[in-house]
């Protein structure tokens, strides 16, 4: 019996059961929801805080799907600003926009954190999207949701004062019990605000002492959306 053959072929079946768990982690993704992914090549990277993370991988174009850890999407302006748009979560997915397209994301993704991201080549997603009119409904389901979000992002960054950003972040945001979960310091809300710090924090004060909002450790609280809603139209 040849031991470096056994080595060899128990590699194989390691690789094999790693990357069929890949696939099932897929899952996570609406993209993938349902979907039969065991065709599909896939492909773990991970990255450290402050890591770009890219939508291709060796000039690849892919489809990424965090699975673990936390990316943040920036948009950075010609003159180095840069603006926080969204927080990609476990299952959040990225490269979905320019599937279609050639032209490159005008996005920048950085690890906020350790993170780790399965990658799948978007050629490889586009057939399964032309074989199956579910994963295509889906998709498109998907852009939906995404240009909705981006739409209320829009609105919420030319309100022109820190409050009426504020407010609507956290309208937005808010959960069915009115909670915000915080991913990140309040330095990283104030970015997202395009806020400086101190206007922020003035701000969260403000809302506090007037009983609309609570302040916790990682989470803001609404008290009264009833108020907050008057208190933003008064801005606008």
């Amino acid at each position: 019996m040849d031991p470096f053959r056994n080595r060899e072929a128990s590699m194989r079946k390691g690789a094999a059961m790693e990357r069929s768990k890949l696939r099932e982690q897929l899952q996570l993704s609406p993209l993938f929801a349902g979907a039969d992914t065991s065709g599909l090549t896939v492909r773990e990277r991970s990255f450290l805080p402050g890591q770009t993370v890219k939508d291709s991988l060796n000039d690849i174009p892919c489809l990424g799907v965090v699975i673990e850890g936390l990316v943040n999407v920036f948009s950075v302006a010609p003159d180095g600003n840069s603006v926080l748009l969204n927080r990609l979560e476990r299952g959040g997915c990225f490269g979905i926009c320019n599937l279609m397209s050639e032209d490159p994301m005008e996005t920048v993704l950085i690890s906020s954190g350790n993170s780790t991201v399965v990658y799948v080549p978007k050629a490889e997603y586009l057939l399964l999207c032309k074989s199956n009119v579910s994963i295509a409904m889906k998709y498109a389901e998907v852009c939906n949701q995404r240009l909705l979000f981006l739409l209320k992002r829009i609105s919420m960054l030319t309100t022109q004062t820190s409050r009426g950003r504020l407010l609507s972040y956290l309208i937005l945001h808010a959960n069915e019990e009115g909670v915000i979960f915080l991913n990140g310091s309040r330095d990283s809300l104030a970015s997202a605000l395009n806020i400086s710090r101190a206007a922020l924090y003035r701000e969260l004060r403000y809302l506090s002492d007037h009983g609309v909002m609570e302040m916790r450790k990682s989470s803001v609280r609404i008290m009264n959306r009833d108020q907050m809603m008057q208190m933003l139209y008064e801005i606008d």
